[in-house]
């Protein structure tokens, strides 16, 4: 039979034992730490203001010109622009600011930014990757997969340099890339990790 002074002895030494309320934990699980919190795009999309469209053209403020009516069929190899009617300064305007904000997104970007091709030593395709480079010293995301299209997964880089940058591809290895000429050339290992040269052009 259990003595009831020693049960209480007991449990007043494990309450002792614990932090006291408000404490912080004596073993706090660590954060995992976000790899890369968001912040709004260095160019925002192209965003008209609220009278956009509706300013009075300057000139004789004529009405929008339609083509004639199409007396006959119009063969598609002759086909140069007779369905439709002249653009209006309103949708030229916004045309011109959607390039405007792409051109100056694209001035930004970093020498990884866009669609490539992985190939061995005698030019045979091995992988498409197409990857997000949001300039220096920041991660390039993007997807990759073979050139079967059986495989594919995430690639995101690791180690960065001007001279030199390692992409991670879940699923399919890994990429050692050095700049070289309009392209890159480096070392892919494989999840067998078996290493073969290549060279990753557009």
């Amino acid at each position: 039979m259990i003595d009831v002074a020693s049960a209480v002895l007991c449990l007043s030494l494990g309450l002792a034992a614990q932090d006291p309320p408000g404490a912080p934990a004596s073993d706090p699980v660590p954060a995992v730490p976000a790899e890369r919190l968001y912040s709004p795009p260095p160019v925002r999309p192209f965003e008209p203001p609220s009278d956009f469209g509706r300013e009075t053209p300057e000139g004789d403020a004529a009405a929008r010109p339609f083509r004639a009516p199409i007396a006959g069929a119009v063969p598609v190899d002759a086909y140069a622009g007779e369905y439709e009617a002249e653009p209006t300064a309103a949708e030229a305007g916004y045309a011109q600011g959607v390039a405007g904000a792409e051109l100056s997104m694209d001035a930004l970007a970093g020498p990884l930014d866009g669609r490539w091709s992985v190939i061995d030593a005698d030019g045979r395709p091995l992988l498409r990757l197409v990857l997000d480079d949001p300039g220096p010293g920041l991660a390039v995301e993007g997807a990759w997969r073979d050139a079967r299209g059986s495989d594919r997964g995430v690639a995101v880089s690791g180690q960065r340099s001007p001279r030199l940058v390692d992409l991670i591809l879940h699923g399919g290895g890994a990429l050692s890339l050095s700049p070289a000429g309009e392209g890159w050339q480096g070392v892919l290992v494989g999840p067998d990790a078996r290493r073969r040269p290549v060279r990753m052009v557009r």
